[in-house]
């Protein structure tokens, strides 16, 4: 087992960080090492390279992170990731592989894995990032731990619900804090309720009676307890049976512990640690995934628009660019459900987006389901994306229509929603404040309690195998979260389902409407715009769409390259439009601010199949500078050009 150790400036830690990295193949564990000490001071690296070093490396100390090949000469990376979590469960572990497959990728993830990083020449550089996101990953869970065992402590210093109850209900006597827990006044009100009708379920009382055995106690027993106004409360009972000298029960005495808010903390938690597992992977291959798709659609678009492509090769192309959009548009299902979309938010009416898609709800959801809106005449607004907006208005409508098969009726409403503490004590993702709600309401199946704890899941669905991918209600949650809402959702099996979504309100006035080019009717021109893309077919593509709407064409293929084109070309550029993540230092986000320091009027149209940075900001841009999404059309880029340029 070799070991290497490096120092640079600005490491962000300042413990020495211990990696494994588990490769057997010489050149790939170099570049791997190279990497890592370019962003990380401090390191101590030990070297596995075969099944006897790994074994020495399991019985030492553990380590914090462990970066994996999948094939090796002695192993898989499925059993080493399986070897670690054994060994050291809070280990970080990273596949880092060209071999892999994507059922290699969902396998591992199922098996704890942290990140997934292709082994290829332009990755390498990704390697630092992943294990930084990884480590920072790590640190927030050991935070929240550590926030849980604190709050434990403090808890277990508190006084929690005692009480006394005969076998057959009456309570003999209770704690000032047992009445606090169940919202009565005072212990006298408390006394005179039966213990059996403070259960939701009575039956759950009986149960724990029985399960007292030898021991004469029951010790963490969930159930669900009604307050006095009614409200339901998850509690956690500590129960002993006191007998007398004959083994006969006198009373029952315990302790009543209200985990209503830590269930809902826990369940919250595992939703989003199941977006953050699936959401790494889907950021990590969306970039390459959207440029290539982009290719295949430009090129394909380009061809059908030309009149000399013959007649038997037209449909064949149509069903290649609908397969494509098909692609793209399951990566930016997984974008968005996992909250790593790019939104471009703006003061929008609801009544007005919900008015411009109800058209096609009248078509998607066909003559057997009688749709009726009631909207507010005057809503707050609210500050989002109209797309989204739009997707979480058409995937509700479609889950209804599934839920409808006989017909039925859909209600679409709107209203002002302000919501208080006591609102917020009773719903755990809610929070004070004015809020807009969409409600959709139908008049279908239902949903069972199981089904219903589970709607949000990534590619959970009830239809048969081809009939739903699973990611349209766990779309609609990831939209509602990027936009700081929340879900709440009510269903009874044969009588419908309503959910709600809460929206925030902005001070900010909406914009009026304008008329808008469509891609059919958009128009060239001459100004000379300035394409700035690392992958050099998808910047040829580029330039032949732009060409043919006559538009003079720079290139340059990083940004390095652009900045030197820039002194003598300055005064002609018109137009700048960038990649964001490219190679050599420079972001095409920097590159547009370097450029805009010099030339102010210079309008810059971002494009990226996935941007961390550009997530993280939500393309709040300023003004003369757009974001378009790849993979995108040959019309949708001369549009954005079009529109760009002269707004």
């Amino acid at each position: 087992m070799k070991s290497a150790g490096c120092s640079i400036k600005g490491c962000f830690m300042k413990d020495q960080l211990r990696i494994l990295v588990v490769d057997d193949n010489p050149d790939d564990r170099a570049l791997a090492i190279r990497e890592l000490q370019r962003d990380f001071s401090n390191l101590r690296i030990d070297q596995i390279t075969d099944a006897t070093n790994f074994a020495l490396a399991l019985e030492a100390d553990g380590c914090d992170l462990v970066i994996t090949d999948y094939q090796l000469r002695w192993s898989d990376g499925l059993a080493v990731l399986r070897a670690i979590k054994n060994r050291w469960p809070d280990c970080t572990v990273i596949m880092f592989t060209g071999t892999g497959s994507e059922e290699v990728a969902v396998e591992a993830m199922k098996a704890g894995l942290d990140d997934y990083v292709l082994k290829a020449s332009k990755h390498y550089a990704r390697l630092p990032g992943a294990v930084r996101l990884a480590l920072e990953r790590k640190a927030q869970w050991r935070a929240l731990k550590e926030a849980e065992s604190r709050y434990l402590a403090l808890f277990n210093d508190v006084l929690i619900g005692l009480w006394k109850t005969t076998p057959e209900g009456k309570i003999i006597d209770a704690n000032p804090a047992m009445v606090q827990t169940l919202g009565y006044p005072d212990c006298d009100s408390l006394l005179r309720v039966n213990a059996n009708d403070l259960y939701v379920d009575p039956g759950d009382r009986k149960r724990w009676q029985l399960l007292i055995g030898r021991d004469d106690a029951v010790r963490r027993y969930e159930t669900r307890m009604r307050r006095r106004d009614c409200s339901v409360i998850w509690v956690e009972e500590n129960i002993r049976a006191v007998r007398d000298a004959e083994s006969r029960v006198l009373y029952f005495e315990g302790s009543v512990e209200d985990i209503t808010e830590r269930l809902n903390l826990e369940a919250q938690l595992r939703q989003s640690q199941k977006m953050e597992s699936i959401g790494q992977l889907a950021a990590g291959v969306a970039h390459d995934f959207n440029n290539i798709l982009t290719i295949v659609k430009g090129h394909t678009d380009l061809l059908l628009a030309k009149s000399s492509v013959l007649p038997e090769l037209q449909e064949p192309l149509k069903k290649i660019s609908a397969a494509a959009d098909r692609a793209a548009n399951l990566t930016r299902q997984l974008l968005t459900f996992s909250r790593r979309q790019i939104i471009q938010q703006r003061p929008l009416d609801l009544k007005e987006v919900i008015s411009n898609v109800a058209s096609m709800l009248e078509r998607t959801l066909g003559e057997d389901i009688v749709l009726n809106f009631d909207l507010a005449r005057q809503l707050p607004a609210i500050y989002a994306d109209a797309s989204m907006v739009e997707q979480i208005v058409i995937n509700l409508a479609v889950n209804a229509r599934d839920a409808m098969p006989r017909g039925g009726q859909l209600i679409v409403r709107t209203a002002a929603a302000d919501i208080d503490a006591q609102y917020v004590q009773q719903n755990a993702e809610a929070r004070v404040g004015q809020f807009v709600c969409l409600s959709i309401t139908d008049t279908g199946l239902g949903m069972e309690a199981q089904v219903l704890s589970r709607i949000f899941d990534p590619f959970f669905t009830t239809k048969e195998v081809g009939k739903g991918t699973g990611l349209g209600l766990a779309t609609v949650y990831g939209i509602t979260k990027l936009h700081r809402g929340w879900i709440e959702v009510s269903s009874k099996v044969g009588a419908g389902t309503v959910f709600r979504i809460f929206l925030p309100t902005t001070s900010k006035q909406v914009e009026p409407a304008t008329m808008k080019s469509t891609e059919k009717d958009v128009r060239g021109g001459s100004e000379t715009i300035l394409v700035v893309e690392d992958e050099a077919e998808l910047r040829l593509m580029a330039r032949q769409i732009l060409e043919c709407y006559g538009y003079r064409v720079l290139e340059g293929a990083t940004g390095a390259e652009a900045l030197k084109l820039w002194p003598q070309h300055a005064q002609e550029i018109d137009l700048l439009l960038t990649d964001m993540v490219m190679p050599e230092g420079i972001t095409g986000w920097e590159l547009a601010g370097k450029l805009r320091t010099e030339k102010p009027d210079l309008k810059v149209i971002c494009t990226s199949g996935y941007s961390v940075d550009l997530a993280k900001m939500n393309f709040d841009a300023p003004q003369g500078i757009r974001f378009l999404q790849k993979p995108f059309k040959p019309q949708s880029l001369a549009l954005a050009v079009r529109e760009c340029l002269d707004a």
